[in-house]
């Protein structure tokens, strides 16, 4: 979840996951925006271009280290420096919710009110999970950019990153969070506060926080990493719908945050699409339903997270003037249709979301009617 929030461009950031949430659960996993911009070329957000050796013609991307200690550029002292001691305010702020110390570290040009903060507390991070969490700091990159209105991808370290468009100059800095068993990764970007902005509005330090993401960083206490094995486990096991599930959820929580795509992305990316073309086809499913009393037609495959890990998901299609919550038979007669195509789901599931949609609904967003889990106990 995007607290700060900056355009986005192309590249391998372009892809927005797909989420379903069911209705009546507020989704801790799901990555979404909530926020304002850093308005593109803002000269208020912009770092000075005095003392960083004039504006970088190609983009780059520096690994600081975790505890920001002696760096060999002496210009970078005075802004590695107020990293340091912005770094400790912002792990205190988190580890004693206090919103206001949270709220002195934004970057005065993007505007944060101090009750926009306070949400961030008490409302973001109850929905991870997160109370009073102890962050442990992962990663810490120095980005350099061209004075551009795009926003530009640079390779780092561990992965590519995408700054916020604006500022010539950012710090990103990652920390891992623990919600009981699972973990939960922080994104924050700081960029330099020119001197006559630091004094007219009385910041604390040089620097100021630009961007603010949130995203859930396992599933059933597997980072994308042990998901990525546990797909091509099932996947030597001859079981790739299985193994297209843990594929999937790697693949989208890798691609959930559109300011850092580590290593595995790729990785992931191939090999859900290459596990998808496994699936059984649409086609051949609703030819067996059509020899059954079967009133939809089945759309897809998916994946979705429950509150203790992932399950699988059938789409389908509801004829007209059909509404769930009149149909939940239907639901469970349709989930034990499909059910033989991809029986093996057994091994390894508890059981299938439901979702069904209206004949006018898009697939892209979850159900307006809603959707119901039916577990095996429920099917015949």
């Amino acid at each position: 979840m995007t607290h700060f929030l900056s355009r986005s461009g192309a590249g391998l950031f372009a892809r927005a996951p797909l989420f379903f949430i069911r209705l009546l659960v507020t989704s801790a996993i799901a990555a979404g925006t909530l926020g304002f911009s850093a308005q593109a070329g803002s000269s208020n957000v912009q770092g000075p271009k005095a003392g960083f050796g004039g504006v970088p013609s190609t983009p780059s991307c520096r690994s600081l280290p975790l505890a920001v200690g002696n760096v060999d550029t002496a210009v970078d002292d005075a802004n590695l420096n107020d990293l340091k001691l912005a770094l400790n305010d912002l792990e205190a702020a988190f580890a004693t919710e206090d919103s206001k110390l949270f709220h002195n570290l934004a970057h005065p040009s993007i505007h944060q009110t101090l009750s926009k903060s306070k949400l961030i507390f008490e409302s973001v991070f109850p929905t991870y999970g997160l109370v009073k969490p102890k962050i442990t700091r992962a990663s810490l990159y120095e980005l350099t950019f061209p004075v551009t209105t795009k926003t530009v991808e640079v390779e780092c370290s561990g992965g590519r990153a995408r700054g916020v468009v604006g500022p010539e100059r950012q710090y990103m800095v990652q920390h891992t969070a623990f919600s009981k068993n699972e973990q939960m990764r922080i994104t924050t970007i700081f960029a330099p506060i020119p001197k006559a902005v630091r004094e007219l509005n009385k910041a604390k330090y040089g620097i100021g926080i630009v961007m603010f993401h949130t995203q859930a960083w396992s599933h059933e206490q597997k980072t994308p990493v042990g998901l990525i094995e546990e797909a091509r486990k099932w996947n030597r096991l001859k079981s790739p719908v299985v193994a297209w599930m843990f594929a999937e959820a790697a693949k989208r929580i890798l691609d959930s945050n559109p300011y850092f795509a580590p290593r595995e992305t790729s990785e992931a990316l191939l090999l859900a699409d290459e596990l998808k073309t496994q699936l059984p086809q649409v086609e051949k499913v609703n030819g067996a339903l059509r020899g059954s009393e079967s009133s939809w037609n089945f759309l897809g495959f998916t994946m979705v997270y429950q509150g203790y890990g992932v399950e699988p998901g059938f789409y389908f299609r509801m004829k007209e003037g059909e509404v769930l919550n009149q149909s939940l038979d239907k639901c469970r007669q349709h989930v034990a249709l499909v059910l033989p195509q991809v029986k093996e789901l057994r091994d390894r599931f508890h059981g299938v979301e439901c979702l069904p949609f209206s004949p006018a609904e898009n697939i892209s967003a979850a159900p307006a009617g809603g959707t119901m889990f039916v577990p095996w106990a429920e099917l015949k």
